[in-house]
């Protein structure tokens, strides 16, 4: 059975030291956006982040700059799950 993709996540972004984040030097962006856009596939580009320090409201901002349908947010280690709420308010943490 052949396995289909259906999500693309180049690391593209690094968060900044003073939350905001910006897209990493060497993302072949527009050969990458052409592969996920002929084969139907989602492009959610990868945030390096240093701290849950970042707002919903300033990702779905981002996302709208850099036509993408959201991020992927990798964490050197899991946050606490109070952050999770900032994102998706009433998710399953408390």
């Amino acid at each position: 059975m052949p396995y289909n993709f259906t999500v693309m996540a180049p690391r593209w972004f690094r968060q900044s030291p003073d939350g905001s984040f910006a897209r990493r030097s060497g993302a072949d962006a527009d050969m990458v956006r052409i592969f996920a856009l002929y084969y139907r596939i989602r492009l959610l580009p990868m945030v390096e982040m240093r701290t849950p320090d970042i707002s919903g409201a300033m990702l779905a901002k981002a996302a709208k700059d850099n036509n993408v349908q959201g991020f992927v947010l990798l964490f050197p280690e899991m946050p606490p799950p109070v952050s999770a709420t900032r994102f998706w308010p009433g998710s399953i943490y408390p």
